[in-house]
């Protein structure tokens, strides 16, 4: 029974997730990661929001998780290869490189 609640919650966190979402037309990286991110993705106590392995911290790596998303993230597919990069840049910028 507790897998099917996981599963439920997960599902209707992912809902809070709009897929569909298009931003404003000159919008800035940090713009776009507040209105399509910055719901499910919190700072950490050290101000980053992400924590990346060195392999993946790339702007390739981090615009393609974006635009097609994984199992727990919604695909962006709407945004254009110029919000991509901006998006991209700004999380990279914010971001701690780990260690291997």
């Amino acid at each position: 029974m507790k897998h099917y609640r996981l599963i439920a919650v997960t599902l209707l966190s992912l809902s809070a997730c709009s897929k569909d979402y298009s931003p404003a037309p000159q919008a800035s990286g940090e713009q776009i990661f507040a209105a399509a991110c910055a719901e499910c993705h919190k700072p950490a106590n050290n101000g980053s929001l992400y924590q990346l392995k060195p392999e993946h911290a790339n702007l390739a790596y981090i615009s393609e998780k974006i635009g097609k998303g994984s199992w727990l993230m919604p695909a962006f597919n709407r945004l254009s290869a110029d919000d991509l990069l901006k998006i991209s840049t700004y999380a990279l910028e914010h971001s701690e490189i780990t260690e291997k």
